[in-house]
């Protein structure tokens, strides 16, 4: 049995919802890498981030409201993913000693 044959392919999760950035970023990085052909990957995300800025809250406003019904959807079908799991005491097999003094040297 060769490497490749022993690794099975895991399984796709299904991700989290983009931010109302990411949507945005996702709907114009096209446009703004065809008007800028010269600029590299982080000149074009630093410029749609400097539009992001800019760009007036109802126009946002859209957006936002997508990332919330997504969440809202991802939240209905994947209800355990936002249960706050409680931490793990250790266990100790044997009960603790208290510290013992040593005697002060005169």
């Amino acid at each position: 049995m060769s490497a490749e044959e022993s690794k099975a392919p895991k399984p796709e999760k299904d991700k989290k919802p983009a931010n109302a950035f990411f949507m945005y970023t996702k709907s114009v990085r096209d446009s703004v890498k065809s008007q800028n052909p010269t600029l590299n990957n982080r000149e074009i995300t630093k410029k749609i981030s400097e539009d992001w800025k800019a760009l007036p809250e109802p126009e946002k406003k859209v957006f936002q409201d997508e990332f919330e019904a997504q969440s809202a959807e991802y939240r209905r079908t994947h209800p355990k993913t936002n249960e706050k799991k409680a931490p793990k005491l250790k266990k100790s097999s044997e009960p603790k000693q208290p510290i013992k003094k040593r005697p002060a040297n005169k």
